[in-house]
């Protein structure tokens, strides 16, 4: 499978943990044969992601990144069919109402 864009097919952070096995004459069966170091990477990350989620809102540090292919400051989080400040409002309002954290006077930019 070919993905552009990992994000949208639910891939935020990928890491390939096997890979095929070569075929020889003592093994006619193709298999994948797993990298030990990838695979306890992974399993490290789980560990980190299942901390998190148990981990308060209020106590979680988030960071937005916004593209800025043109290079003008103008277009920064252009996309098509997409009004990104809007959108970020959105999200906001949303973490705000789940308990993020906001800073002091807790509003809004």
């Amino acid at each position: 499978m070919n993905v552009a864009i990992p994000e949208f097919d639910g891939r935020i952070i990928t890491l390939p943990v096997s890979f095929m096995a070569p075929v020889d004459e003592t093994n006619s069966v193709q298999y994948y044969e797993p990298v030990v170091d990838r695979v306890v990477q992974v399993a490290k990350q789980a560990v980190k992601l299942a901390t998190l989620r148990h981990k308060p809102n209020s106590d979680k540090r988030i960071a937005f990144m916004l593209t800025n292919s043109s290079g003008k400051a103008e277009r920064i989080g252009d996309a098509v069919g997409l009004d990104t400040p809007a959108s970020i409002m959105k999200v906001f309002e949303a973490m705000k109402a789940a308990g993020y954290d906001f800073g002091e006077d807790g509003s809004l930019p």
